[in-house]
C-alpha cells in the first residue's frame, strides 16, 4: 500500500514493504533496468469532399504495425479507419432568412479506433 501525504511544504511518501516484496516476487525489479526492442511504423491516407458548402464528407485510413501487437506476422498490422459527414443546414434556402440563427450543422462519425493502453505491465493493488 502506498500512502501519499501532501502538506503545503512537503510531500511524504510512505510505502509498505509488502508492496515491493510482491513486485520482486512476481519478477518485476522496480530498481532495475531492462532492455527491450520496440518497432513501430504507421501510414495513413486522408480524403475529403465538399459540395456547395452544404455537404461535406471526409475519410481516413490508417495502418499501424508494431512488434507489440502480437507474435505472429499477421497480428502485427492493425488497420483503422473512419468516415465522417457534415450537413451545413444554415446554407439551405429555408434557413437562410432566419436572422437569429447564425450557424447550424449536423455531423456524424463512424469508424474503428486504436487505443494502445498499457502495453507491458499492469500493476495490481495489494
Amino acid at each position: 500500500m502506498v500512502l501519499v501525504i501532501n502538506t503545503t511544504r512537503a510531500v511524504f511518501l510512505l510505502v509498505d514493504y509488502k508492496f515491493y516484496q510482491k513486485l520482486i516476487e512476481s519478477g518485476f525489479n522496480p530498481y532495475g533496468m531492462e532492455e527491450s526492442y520496440d518497432r513501430f511504423i504507421a501510414a495513413f491516407a486522408n480524403a475529403g469532399y465538399s459540395y456547395a458548402g452544404k455537404y461535406t464528407v471526409n475519410g481516413t485510413c490508417r495502418i499501424d504495425g508494431s512488434n507489440r501487437l502480437g507474435k505472429s506476422k499477421d497480428a502485427r498490422w492493425l488497420p483503422t479507419w473512419n468516415i465522417s459527414a457534415k450537413w451545413n443546414a444554415k446554407e439551405e434556402s429555408f434557413l437562410k432568412e432566419v436572422d437569429w440563427l447564425s450557424y447550424l450543422s449536423l455531423r456524424g462519425l463512424m469508424g474503428l479506433l486504436l487505443v494502445w493502453g498499457l502495453q507491458k505491465i499492469q500493476l495490481q493493488y495489494i
